[in-house]
C-alpha cells in the first residue's frame, strides 16, 4: 500500500505492508471482472489503521519511485508475453 508518511504537509509517499487481520483493515469481496480472472482484485478499506514502522517496504519516501519501477517491470513482462503470441 502507498501512503503519505509526513505530517508537516510536505509530500512524501512510502510503501508499507499491512498484514491481513490488522485491526481496521478490510479486503472487501473481489470485483466481478470481465477478464483476467487470475488477477485477484479487491477494494480495500482502511478505518483508523495503525501500522508499525517495521512494516515499511524499502526506504521512507521512495514509495512513488517503487510504484513506477513496478509499472515499468510489468510493462516489459506483458510485452514479452504478448510478442510471444504474435
Amino acid at each position: 500500500v502507498l501512503v503519505t508518511t509526513r505530517e508537516d504537509g510536505r509530500p512524501e509517499i512510502s510503501a508499507i505492508m499491512i498484514p491481513e487481520g490488522t485491526p481496521g483493515f478490510t479486503a472487501e469481496k473481489p470485483y466481478d471482472k470481465l477478464g483476467w480472472h487470475a488477477s485477484d482484485t479487491h477494494p480495500l478499506s482502511f478505518d483508523d489503521v495503525h501500522v508499525p514502522a517495521d512494516h515499511l517496504l524499502g526506504d521512507r519516501g521512495r514509495g512513488y519511485a517503487q510504484f513506477l519501477a513496478t509499472l515499468d517491470d510489468g510493462r516489459v513482462e506483458e510485452m514479452a508475453t504478448f510478442s510471444k503470441h504474435a
